[in-house]
């Protein structure tokens, strides 16, 4: 089971799976959603950065779009940081920086 991640946050998006894998279960589950967040990039990828090279952003950093390319995990994965270094391509110290997220949610 692989539930869609539609939330726009971390935190969304480990409540969702959670309830999901707990409907099925029956049973506690724990479940988690984690990124990488570049301040610099308004916060991208954040809780796209599983799916980063995929999707389409505004000036804002909002989503626009999602388009599935059916890559392999490692495909997407290469895809993603070439995509995260384009985009960082220029940006000098200190406006490289980047923090980890993670957000994990026990659901019963």
């Amino acid at each position: 089971m692989d539930p869609e991640e539609t939330e726009h946050d971390f935190m969304g998006n480990a409540v969702l799976k959670a309830k999901a894998y707990a409907s099925v279960t029956g049973g506690i589950t724990i479940s988690e959603d984690s990124g990488i967040i570049v301040p610099h990039l308004k916060g991208l990828p954040g809780p796209f950065s599983a799916r980063f090279s995929d999707c389409e952003f505004d000036s804002d950093g909002k989503l626009v779009s999602y388009n599935p390319s059916g890559r392999t995990r490692n495909e997407i994965d290469t895809a993603n940081n070439i995509a995260l270094l384009k985009m960082m391509e220029g940006v000098e110290q200190p406006h490289r920086l980047c923090s980890f997220t993670v957000a994990l949610v026990v659901c019963a």
